[in-house]
């Protein structure tokens, strides 16, 4: 299975605006791809700039469908963070593929 992992970094005055947003809306749009199961967000505690917070976003692939959401959604919804939150949100996007539970 393959987990991919939304890194944020958000800039301290949108933190509460910005997780809104992303649990209200942007998850959603995420989920309604079909491509993604299970969604957790986790908060990255070692911080490398006192004016921003880190997000990590991990959907889980549903029936082998990241492809899909690369290229048939990714690019827009991308795109939406970007217009929506300019500079002031950074993402970086990483596949993951898990290996084992212990």
């Amino acid at each position: 299975m393959k987990i991919y992992n939304i890194t944020f970094i958000v800039e301290n005055t949108l933190e509460n605006d910005f997780l809104d947003w992303l649990r209200n809306e942007h998850i959603q749009k995420l989920q309604n791809t079909d491509c993604f199961g299970h969604a957790r967000l986790t908060k990255i505690c070692a911080q490398q700039d006192p004016n921003t917070k880190n997000y990590s976003l991990q959907l889980e692939e549903k029936n082998n469908l990241l492809p899909t959401y690369l290229n048939d959604f990714a690019p827009k919804l991308k795109h939406e963070i970007m217009i929506k939150f300019a500079n002031r949100v950074l993402f970086f996007e990483t596949e993951l593929e898990h290996l084992h539970d212990f």
